[in-house]
């Protein structure tokens, strides 16, 4: 049969493939591996830009069998350049141009890194970096969730982020145009209890440092109840006015919680007289507590006469 007669090559092929895995295993080989260096200690107010070179190349002399072994110890390896241990020239520029051979700095942080006494070298002479300026200003957070929460439920007066505003820093053409940083539009579903998200902008923002880094957001969730609540008009005027009626109804929801503490003192009203003597004056809520939610103003119109004195 034919697959008889196939059967020699067949076992030469296999006889041939681990003659050369076992020679491979035993054999020295170069390996190369390329990995990101980090910065600390950054001149005052500058930041690395994009032109710099933030890659060095590592080569090792290893055994064939231990290439998946100094792969795998250096596949999340990061050293660390200190740049305040290099002469630096910061003298009135806002553009900083540095190079440095990164050898001496990084050789120990590998040697620390190895688990045997391998020999390795770095194959990137020379590292340049470009440093600019930064500038920094405050922005607002912009609120971009998106979810839902029970119809007999409401979200409570200290739902929201723990922060109203952040520093922004970073280059001016990058800081220049933002008026706001958000997290984006991110779909939480729906919330049945009170939840705290921590959040983080470290990768938010590629360009951007964001101060502080980490906030809270807080869906503070109760359930609540309707009332209704009558408040009288006044105005501020030399002259006196006779409103009809009297007073107007304020309908809102509160948290059962908050039920007992709102009072009528917490609602202010404000009133937009027309130009002529006689007419309709439009009754404007002016101010209310922060844990209720005022659902209508009612009558928003209001009949009122001048009286001089």
């Amino acid at each position: 049969m034919k697959w008889i007669k196939s059967i020699p090559f067949w076992l030469c092929v296999f006889l041939a493939t681990v003659i050369w895995f076992s020679s491979y295993l035993s054999n020295d080989v170069t390996l190369k591996v390329k990995t990101r260096v980090s910065y600390v200690n950054l001149p005052n107010d500058f930041i690395i830009t994009s032109e710099s070179v933030s890659n060095i190349i590592i080569e090792f002399d290893v055994k064939g069998k231990d290439v998946n072994n100094v792969k795998s110890d250096f596949e999340q390896f990061e050293p660390t350049i200190d740049l305040s241990q290099l002469n630096i020239d910061k003298k009135g520029s806002d553009i900083l141009k540095v190079a440095y051979s990164p050898t001496a700095m990084v050789k120990s942080q590998i040697q620390n890194k190895l688990k045997t006494n391998l020999a390795f070298r770095i194959a990137t002479d020379s590292i340049s970096l470009v440093l600019e300026k930064a500038i920094s200003k405050k922005v607002s957070l912009k609120d971009e969730f998106v979810y839902s929460i029970p119809s007999d439920y409401m979200l409570l007066h200290n739902s929201g982020f723990s922060v109203d505003s952040v520093t922004i820093t970073g280059l001016a053409s990058d800081v220049s145009n933002i008026d706001f940083v958000s997290f984006g539009k991110v779909t939480l579903g729906k919330i049945i209890k009170p939840t705290n998200i921590n959040l983080n902008f470290e990768k938010v923002y590629k360009n951007i440092v964001v101060t502080p880094n980490n906030v809270l957001y807080t869906i503070d969730i109760g359930r609540f109840t309707e009332n209704v609540m009558p408040i009288k008009i006044s105005v501020s005027s030399p002259h006196r006015y006779c409103f009809f009626p009297e007073d107007v109804n304020i309908r809102y929801n509160v948290s059962i919680n908050d039920f007992s503490n709102v009072k009528p003192s917490m609602f202010h009203l404000d009133v937009v007289f027309p130009d002529s003597c006689y007419h309709k004056a439009v009754v404007l809520l002016k101010e209310s507590p922060d844990f209720v939610e005022v659902v209508d103003v009612f009558p928003d119109e209001v009949e009122y006469l001048i009286i001089e004195e």
